[in-house]
């Protein structure tokens, strides 16, 4: 299924009123966005996995659950931002540089606050290092692992 299929399936189920499997929906935007071939294709992803999980938080979400379930959303849009960042990259480690075009733009797009943790370490580590290249390596994937642990 691609992205736009994807798309219009969701729309389908919300304006048939139904029930929607908001977890099987979830990591079927994550496959998705996993296999997409291009910027676009993984931008769409990310507005369904934004939108999905909005309606989740306001309408499946139990309030003692509340907190829990935005560290994990957190969680997963960040992979799909480093999933991303990560493509045509051969070592361990992040382009920094990358890292911080692809958080400028969802900050642009709305989906990122500008007080983004994982913006604001892009911007210190591209700041710190300059231009990055690959004998000067970041460290900032070992950061960023350290969020998930």
């Amino acid at each position: 299924m691609s992205a736009e299929e994807l798309a219009d399936r969701l729309i389908a189920l919300s304006e048939a009123g139904g029930p929607i499997d908001w977890r099987e929906m979830r990591e079927q935007i994550l496959a998705e966005h996993k296999k997409a071939p291009d910027e676009s294709d993984r931008v769409l992803c990310l507005n369904l996995h934004h939108a999905l999980l909005n309606f989740a938080e306001r309408n499946a979400i139990e309030p003692h659950e509340l907190e829990a379930f935005r560290e994990n959303r957190y969680k997963d849009y960040i992979g799909l931002l480093l999933r991303e960042a990560m493509i045509g990259e051969t070592g361990d480690d992040l382009d920094p540089a990358k890292v911080l075009a692809i958080t400028a733009r969802e900050i642009r797009d709305g989906r990122m606050r500008e007080d983004d943790e994982l913006h604001k370490l892009a911007v210190d580590t591209v700041r710190k290092l300059g231009e990055p290249s690959p004998t000067k390596p970041s460290g900032l994937a070992a950061k960023l692992s350290s969020w998930f642990k």
